[in-house]
């Protein structure tokens, strides 16, 4: 048995996913990590809102239609983790 395939099971599209349960101390990594990775996007979300709507960049009938055009270059990275959205 190698070290890829312990603890993986194989999938219906014939790779292997991992089936083994994660220490708590993993999951908590893991859940950290992308609660700060949330917490970031947030906040760099509100900071552009902020720019837009106090700093004199657009007109108030604008800035939903620029906040639009940000978002999209973010929206492929956004969904790349889960492949069902692909």
């Amino acid at each position: 048995m190698n070290a890829v395939a312990s603890g993986a099971v194989a999938s219906e599209a014939g790779g292997f996913r991992p089936s083994a349960i994660l220490p708590l101390g993993h999951l908590a990594r893991i859940s950290l990590y992308w609660l700060g990775l949330t917490a970031i996007d947030g906040a760099v979300g509100l900071f552009i809102q902020n720019r837009l709507n106090f700093g004199g960049f657009a007109t108030a009938l604008e800035v939903g239609r620029i906040s639009f055009l940000i978002s999209i270059p973010t929206r492929k990275t956004r969904s790349s983790s889960d492949p069902t959205t692909m």
